[in-house]
């Protein structure tokens, strides 16, 4: 009985896999294991219909693996330095203060999906909206 406990408890958690970074994955186009690590999470949802949003903070380990898979997909500029900014306001611009680097964005009928990479800070950001 105690060999089937053990393994029942071995299996379910090597059945965890963070979610979110597979979402982030998906979007991004490549593997981001070993690439990223984990950082925070800032969520807020609204009780009355459910909508709201969500990101997850990584920090980049590997940068240039970063940079090079990023070339070729039509990712948008940004910098915290200049006076016109497309990131300043967003619900996860307190995240990359003082930053710059590139994002994408896409909006799936009521869902928008954004991830920043931060070069400056080394920060990778996978943003989630539900409307």
């Amino acid at each position: 009985m105690k060999l089937i406990t053990v393994l029942m408890i071995s299996l379910m958690f090597s059945s965890c896999v963070n979610k979110n970074l597979s979402d982030a994955e998906k979007f991004f186009g490549d593997s981001l294991i070993d690439k990223v690590e984990y950082l925070s999470s800032d969520e807020k949802w609204s009780d009355f219909n459910g909508n709201g949003f969500k990101v997850d903070v990584y920090e980049i380990i590997d940068l240039n693996y970063i940079k090079d898979k990023s070339a070729d997909k039509n990712f948008k500029t940004f910098n915290f330095n200049e006076n016109i900014n497309p990131l300043d306001n967003t619900d996860y611009s307190k995240y990359i203060e003082n930053g710059s680097g590139f994002y994408k964005t896409i909006w799936l009928e009521n869902e928008i999906k954004t991830i920043v990479v931060d070069t400056t800070n080394n920060k990778f950001l996978y943003y989630y909206n539900l409307m």
